[in-house]
């Protein structure tokens, strides 16, 4: 999406983003952030149902509390207004439980409005985060955290964004053993470290001599598999049996 702000030669132009799980803003149009408008909008809808819920419990209260005085003066009521007045306990429960939902509504609000409130980056930093295929995947495992997902769809992830990283460090068995995300993030933090030193990484040509062992073992198994299926088909095909 960065296309969208400018190219690469304009590093040092400003741009203004906010998160995005929220949505983005565009410097020269601030307000084309649809899902802020959206969630604006239903945020807006669901204070206004409880505010009405509210002014209509704060006038059966007040109704109650005209009764409540009139008892006190001696005043004889009818026996609808001596039920109001027995529900009286109930009406006022009521009234502050709405009231308190009406408050949290506005607390969330306010604080969603904080959250989405746009950041001045330049284009250059943004290029530079997006090249940054380890930073991008530790962003991947920290929403695997918030929404987890099955570790064999954790590892393909991870596997796809830094495939050539985890070549490069002779990781990738080791990723593709992983058990947890936390150990995903460990391989991760272990090659962030050999790109900031790079002396510290020792290229092991045993290691490298059993992954091409297995790749190859692994490109065999599926070419016999390959093989069968082919002769499986000629023979089906000599009998006048159809394919499936």
């Amino acid at each position: 999406f960065l296309g969208r702000y400018g190219s690469r030669d304009q590093r040092d132009k400003k741009v203004k983003v906010v998160d995005a799980n929220v949505g983005d803003v565009d410097e020269e149009n601030p307000s084309s952030s649809s899902n802020n408008d959206n969630k604006t909008r239903k945020q807006k809808i669901a204070e206004r149902k409880v505010q009405e819920k509210v002014t209509k419990w704060e006038k059966k209260m007040k109704d109650v509390q005209a009764l409540e005085e009139r008892a006190k003066k001696g005043a004889k009521l009818s026996k609808k207004q001596q039920i109001k007045l027995k529900d009286a306990p109930a009406c006022r429960r009521r009234l502050k439980s709405w009231k308190e939902k009406l408050e949290k509504q506005r607390r969330n609000g306010a604080a969603d409005a904080n959250a989405i409130k746009p950041v001045t980056m330049t284009l250059g930093e943004l290029y530079d985060a997006a090249d940054d295929r380890i930073g991008l995947a530790k962003e991947y495992l920290a929403l695997v955290r918030k929404y987890p997902a099955i570790m064999r769809t954790v590892i393909f992830h991870t596997r796809r964004i830094c495939k050539s990283e985890l070549t490069q460090y002779q990781l990738m068995e080791e990723c593709l053993a992983c058990k947890t995300v936390d150990e995903v993030d460990a391989i991760l933090t272990k090659i962030k470290g050999y790109q900031q030193d790079p002396p510290s990484f020792q290229y092991d040509k045993e290691k490298a001599k059993r992954e091409k062992d297995a790749l190859a073992r692994k490109k065999f198994e599926e070419g016999k598999r390959k093989r069968f299926e082919e002769r499986m088909m000629r023979k089906a095909k000599r009998e006048g049996k159809e394919l499936d």
